[in-house]
């Protein structure tokens, strides 16, 4: 025969709480724990709790007998929001404030109110039916990194936009970031210096890494050009040399591929304008590093392509492309 103590009426109390994902009415409870109640109305749970309601308001759940005010919501809210530091989604405060929920669905709240995202556009917060397109949460980061006047925190940006930081984890912004360092990798915002392999190997498989390393492979870049090329992109998170220790390895050589010829010049004007805008300042913002890297790279490919006897029109064609690249001209 079940002995109920004050710690098995809570256990089985939480059990139920969890199963029905809301507060046990006094009815669902004592149909399947009747002699619970017993014990809780023979103040065996604790003397001064004899009521259903007091064993409720004990446990800081909502009491059924509770007057939902929109003032008690409106204080109700600010509480969980507070407590979880990002928004709320209607199943959580459902969970927790059932009676809540039901009073604004009514019209209890507001006449006007009738429905979750009504109550939190009142309320000035974001709509849980956002639709937070890979576009949408550039918009807002971009936006939160304006107000701030630097980079926000995980923590940050979580409390304000919480739905987007679920849609970077779940890969819908991207299926190769699912992580907000990896996020901020993308948008050219990491500082943390990469100091082992696996961070490398992190970098180049993914985002902005993975496009470097697919665009020096379409320019006929070798593994020189590409340690030239991440090198600048991430300067003061790693050098040069550290960036050819890491590609010599054997467990990266079938990522990397093999070296292979461009299939026409106009895959530099390409490589030019992918490349441009990554990063905080843009890649040809360092010195024009990048812009020289590509330069050189297409010169060896028309020099080869030229042969050893050139017409002057061969010349003159090669030159033209070679003014258009160095001016920036993505039509090259």
């Amino acid at each position: 025969m079940v002995k109920w103590t004050a710690e098995k009426i809570d256990e089985v109390f939480d059990k139920m709480n969890e199963e029905l994902e809301r507060v046990p009415t006094l009815r669902n409870f004592s149909k399947k724990y009747g002699r619970a109640i017993v014990a809780i109305n023979q103040g065996r749970y604790d003397p001064q709790i004899t009521t259903w309601n007091q064993y409720l308001e004990h446990r800081n759940c909502e009491t059924h007998r509770q007057a939902w005010t929109p003032e008690k919501i409106d204080e109700v809210f600010d509480e969980m929001q507070e407590e979880l530091r990002r928004n709320l989604i209607c199943k959580e405060f459902e969970k927790k404030y059932g009676g809540a929920l039901r009073a604004i669905n009514q019209g209890r709240y507001d006449p006007q109110i009738t429905t979750w995202n009504q109550y939190l556009k009142h309320r000035g917060y974001e709509l849980n039916h956002q639709t937070w397109t890979p576009e949408k949460i550039d918009e807002v980061f971009d936006k939160m990194n304006e107000d701030l006047g630097r980079v926000p925190t995980r923590t940050e940006f979580e409390k304000e936009y919480g739905r987007a930081i679920v849609a970077i984890n779940q890969g819908r912004y991207d299926p190769q970031i699912t992580t907000w360092s990896q996020y901020l990798e993308h948008r050219g915002y990491a500082t943390i210096p990469i100091t082992t392999q696996q961070a490398f190997e992190n970098l180049i498989k993914t985002g902005r890494g993975q496009e470097i390393v697919n665009w020096v492979r379409e320019i006929g870049g070798d593994n020189g050009v590409l340690a030239d090329i991440l090198a600048v992109t991430y300067e003061g998170r790693m050098t040069r040399e550290q960036v050819q220790e890491y590609i010599s390895l054997p467990t990266l050589r079938e990522y990397l591929g093999e070296t292979r010829k461009p299939q026409s010049g106009v895959v530099f004007a390409e490589a030019y304008e992918a490349l441009q805008p990554m990063g905080k300042d843009g890649l040809m913002g360092k010195d024009g590093l990048i812009r020289d890297i590509l330069l050189n790279r297409a010169r060896e490919y028309y020099m080869e392509k030229l042969g050893a006897n050139p017409t002057p029109e061969q010349k003159q064609e090669v030159l033209e492309e070679m003014r258009r690249l160095a001016e920036g001209d993505g039509n090259g």
